[in-house]
């Protein structure tokens, strides 16, 4: 895979051969059965978005606050959103490589990614489609989601769901357009990690450098002789940005606000909560008149 155009070829290919083994039925999608979401585990995190995982090369192990699911090629997971999880990379015959599709709020992102030693990730690629196409389309596909994360004893049912979801995703490597960002590959990549990685504790300068594939400093100074701000500075303010949209969004506690912004200490996010916006956040919430029950 040397160039873009041949690993959406791959995405595309992964994506379709997905649908032909469920459509034969050698595959299904497979859903974790939790009943805890909203954890502070170590190692865990947890998104306001569905991710789909495919398993190309290699074994995965997720684990989640009650249970644990090891996928080998060929393997499909849908995993809901606010499920906290952690993902490690274990030895297989052939190289660690999976795809993810993010169905975040506003943006469609699939990503064909890769993970090292100790489930470190390593240089990737990413499409991310900030305007999806046929909205009535991109509401079909929201509810198939939530048909899937049900308990759905029909198998016909079950796999038209599931032909649904991948139909619309190769729809959109087909045919959408995926954003095209401007200015230097890496700090485009840079920018697009702190999206997809916003929630992991672990997210700083030497994680997107050991990611993109470069020296820690020299992504740093690019960063800032590219934007104006430091790298660093530009992940605390998408955090805390991300935070504000939740806090006026989402029913979740500020601890549990904390832990999907990437914050493992409540406390210190309240401290530079306020310290950016010059009121805690609870404060922030109730003067725009979001009110959570206790």
């Amino acid at each position: 895979m040397q160039n873009a155009a041949d690993k959406t070829q791959v995405i595309l290919r992964t994506l379709e051969e997905a649908g032909q083994r469920i459509l034969a039925g050698d595959a299904s999608i497979s859903v974790p059965c939790e009943r805890r979401y909203r954890q502070c585990l170590p190692e865990t995190t947890f998104h306001l978005y569905h991710e789909l995982f495919i398993q190309i090369g290699g074994h995965n192990c997720f684990t989640f606050p009650d249970s644990q699911l090891d996928m080998v090629p060929g393997d499909i997971m849908l995993l809901p959103a606010e499920l906290s999880h952690g993902e490690q990379a274990r030895d297989g015959r052939e190289p660690f490589l999976h795809l993810v599709a993010m169905f975040q709020a506003k943006s469609l992102a699939i990503h064909l990614g890769r993970l090292g030693v100790g489930g470190t990730p390593v240089p990737g690629f990413t499409l991310n489609y900030e305007v999806l196409r046929h909205p009535t389309l991109q509401q079909i596909t929201g509810e198939t989601i939530n048909c899937l994360l049900q308990d759905t004893s029909d198998d016909i049912l079950r796999n038209g769901l599931q032909l649904t979801l991948l139909g619309y995703l190769i729809d959109q490597v087909r045919h959408g357009r995926p954003r095209q960002g401007t200015g230097h590959t890496k700090v485009q990549e840079a920018k697009r990690l702190v999206t997809m990685r916003l929630s992991y504790p672990g997210l700083c300068v030497q994680n997107l450098a050991g990611i993109i594939g470069c020296n820690p400093d020299y992504l740093s100074n690019l960063f800032r002789k590219e934007t104006g701000e430091t790298l660093s500075a530009y992940i605390t303010r998408k955090r805390l940005a991300a935070a504000c949209e939740y806090l006026t969004t989402t029913t979740m506690t500020v601890s549990e606000v904390a832990w999907a912004c990437g914050f493992n200490d409540p406390s210190y996010f309240t401290y530079r909560f306020r310290q950016t916006n010059g009121t805690p956040p609870a404060t922030y919430r109730s003067q725009r008149g979001v009110r959570v029950e206790s």
